[in-house]
């Protein structure tokens, strides 16, 4: 169990639980508690047991967004503080730790729930909507105000693809607060529970989709799924590795160079799936793919999927398959199948 200062960590059954501990200021993210919430990931990530993580706040919020206090307010300042003092570091800082923390916790190998409870701003809706799931308290509130405080400099705004457009723009450009029932109408909070409710209603939900998971999986006892991407802690899959695992999941980049540290043995590869092929050939992988094919056994079954097939694909088909069986699908619908009605709304 990791050793955090601002984040508890705490494992029941298959369901971790991150609790952020700065209630004295509604749990504002300074650097210690962003780079606690780091390391509990990674450990929960690292744990076989875990299948589904659950995020909350202590206290009566969730998150009342990054900790202003510590940016510009009479405290000592961190590194991260003294960078800022130039454009060039301030961007810096908030790409780093802010965009690329919460973009690892939405790229999080594992289902991930965010209990959300009182209020949610900020960079506290920016961490909530990172999550795959969100259930709220009947009392939370939602805002996102950083276009009338200081405007988006390198803000996660995902209120678009977690809301209808148009209500997203009038949520973002007004400064609007949502309440939870609010938030549950416009598809932004999958529940709403009532507030002493909270944790258990988000635990039930987390052992569900586990127990899923699990029978999913369920012909291979004790399956091990492993996720290996650019961006996070090299260290923390290299041991997950060694442990074992059953399916390996990854970019041709970080699959490479595990290969390349000897973190990852391909001799005992049975199976191997490319996916997206022809994506991987317009955006320059396919040599990063080769190297990885070539020490490859051999006798492996070899599956690779394509939505087009252009001759450069069909190419690295003969380089990686043997006697490859092609299944072509087409999507094709009759013109008399097609149906439009039109329906007219009377007033009243």
């Amino acid at each position: 169990m990791p050793d955090l200062a601002t984040v508890r960590y705490a494992v029941e059954g298959h369901v971790c639980t991150l609790t952020m501990d700065r209630p004295e200021v509604a749990n504002a993210q300074n650097t210690q508690l962003i780079d606690d919430l780091d390391a509990a990931f990674d450990a929960a990530g690292a744990d076989d047991e875990v299948r589904v993580v659950v995020l909350t706040g202590a206290g009566r919020h969730f998150s009342s967004g990054h900790d202003l206090k510590a940016l510009v307010g009479d405290v000592e300042a961190d590194e991260w503080r003294l960078l800022r003092e130039t454009p060039e570091g301030k961007f810096e800082h908030e790409k780093v730790m802010y965009f690329d923390r919460c973009l690892r916790i939405r790229d999080f190998p594992k289902p991930t729930i965010a209990a959300v409870n009182g209020s949610c701003v900020a960079a506290g809706l920016m961490l909530a909507c990172m999550c795959d799931l969100i259930v709220a308290a009947d009392d939370a509130m939602f805002s996102n105000p950083v276009l009338r405080m200081t405007g988006a400099a390198v803000e996660i705004l995902v209120e678009p693809w977690e809301m209808p457009a148009r209500k997203a723009k009038e949520f973002l450009l007004a400064s609007e607060k949502l309440s939870a029932a609010d938030a549950e109408r416009l598809g932004m909070v999958n529940r709403v529970v009532p507030a002493d409710r909270l944790l258990a209603e988000a635990h039930e939900l987390a052992e569900q989709v586990a127990t899923e998971l699990r029978r999913l999986a369920q012909r291979l006892e004790n399956t091990r799924i492993l996720t290996v991407c650019g961006g996070r802690p090299f260290r923390a899959q290299s041991q997950a590795l060694e442990r074992g695992c059953h399916v390996v999941v990854g970019t041709p980049g970080r699959i490479g160079r595990h290969a390349e540290k000897q973190t990852i043995d391909l001799n005992s590869l049975r199976v191997l799936v490319l996916d997206e092929a022809d994506r991987m050939l317009d955006m320059g992988f396919i040599d990063q793919v080769m190297e990885i094919v070539e020490p490859c056994p051999i006798d492996r079954q070899t599956l690779l999927f394509s939505a087009t097939f252009p001759e450069e694909i069909e190419q690295l088909s003969e380089a990686v398959e043997r006697r490859p069986q092609r299944v072509s699908v087409e999507l094709q619908v009759e013109p008399d199948m097609l149906v439009q009605q039109v329906f007219e709304c009377g007033h009243g």
